[in-house]
């Protein structure tokens, strides 16, 4: 993790990311099969033309470099989540592009673009903050002008609330995926161990 806001810039968090996920693996008790750096092979054939073109990927997942992964992290869940967007806010709404491309690139993008816009709709008090946003998994410029406003109409507990919240969905997420497949608890640890430390990490930075 990332442990000073000066450091959170989107090449940091995605780099970052690629440190935590590690090298290559392929479980079969892992529902995402064959993965590199948290890559998988279904996400990487998507690619196959253009990591062919720019990277000259000879298609083997053992064979995925750190460049290569960075590139489809910020082709796949940062650029699709407004990373840049939260980025440009300043202060410490970075902390929450962190948060979202971490929690994105484990669990899917649209699942926690969910989680975030349902936090924001219910941070507004009933829309008087501003409006509640269209919960579609799609964080484009509403969202995160709706998350500008909470930080800026609730500056001591705004940010700090929707990290808690985000966290808190993410965690409650695990669960349901462990107790709907019992051969997922293998995982459940390591887990419940990262959104933990999401939290812990940003609560020093607040």
């Amino acid at each position: 993790m990332l442990t000073s806001l000066s450091q959170y810039t989107r090449d940091n968090i995605i780099k970052d990311v690629v440190g935590i996920e590690g090298g290559y693996t392929n479980d079969p008790s892992d529902n995402g099969g064959a993965t590199r750096y948290g890559v998988t092979q279904a996400v990487a054939m998507k690619h196959l033309a253009d990591l062919k073109r720019l990277f000259q990927w000879d298609g083997t997942m053992q064979n995925l470099t750190v460049p290569m992964a960075v590139w489809v992290y910020q082709s796949d869940y940062w650029d699709p989540l407004s990373g840049d967007a939260m980025i440009a806010l300043g202060g410490k709404a970075p902390l929450m592009a962190d948060l979202l491309f971490e929690a994105g690139v484990n669990m899917g993008i649209q699942v926690v673009g969910v989680f975030f816009q349902n936090v924001l709709n219910v941070l507004n008090q009933q829309a008087a903050l501003y409006p509640d946003i269209t919960v579609d998994g799609n964080v484009g410029p509403k969202s995160v002008s709706a998350f500008q406003q909470l930080i800026a109409k609730r500056p001591s507990d705004g940010l700090k609330n929707a990290i808690f919240l985000v966290t808190c969905e993410v965690g409650h997420h695990y669960t349901a995926i462990a107790l709907q497949t019992a051969s997922q608890e293998k995982w459940m640890s390591g887990w419940a161990n990262r959104a933990r430390t999401y939290y812990e990490t940003f609560a020093t930075l607040y």
